[in-house]
């Protein structure tokens, strides 16, 4: 009986359409895309009700081994986020800045989220947010 051996490299192109090193995120070399926001709240100051706040800023950051695909950046209650400021992928260690506003409909506090959808394994992730109408 013959043995062939066979080097990784082709073993991986043997099998293309598995990958090597695989899991549903994975591309040949395996890894996922992770999610880091910075921060993880946000809290406004006073804001008249109707009007505008100031942008504050969560920073998202790829911190995982392959792209990050996002698909979306949505923001509730009173609150706006820029959710095309990062595009549809972000590369291994990049981040992107999101501007978040806040303008409350009543004088009261309102509290609501921005929800980070992507395909990291914890998807979706979320940023809690806080703020008072006056």
């Amino acid at each position: 009986m013959k043995h062939f051996s066979l080097p990784l490299v082709t073993l991986c192109m043997v099998v293309l359409l598995g990958g090597c090193g695989g899991g549903k995120n994975s591309g040949f070399g395996g890894g996922t895309p992770a999610v880091t926001l910075a921060p993880t709240t946000l809290t406004f100051p006073s804001q008249i009700v109707t009007t505008t706040s100031q942008s504050e800023s969560v920073t998202l950051t790829n911190s995982g081994t392959v792209p990050l695909n996002i698909m979306g950046i949505a923001a509730s209650a009173d609150y706006a986020a820029d959710s095309t400021a990062c595009g549809a992928t972000l590369a291994v260690g990049a981040n992107c800045v999101i501007n978040v506003t806040f303008t409350p409909s009543s004088a009261t506090t309102i509290t609501g989220t921005i929800t980070f959808t992507d395909n990291a394994p914890n998807s979706p992730q979320t940023v809690a947010l806080t703020g008072t109408g006056s």
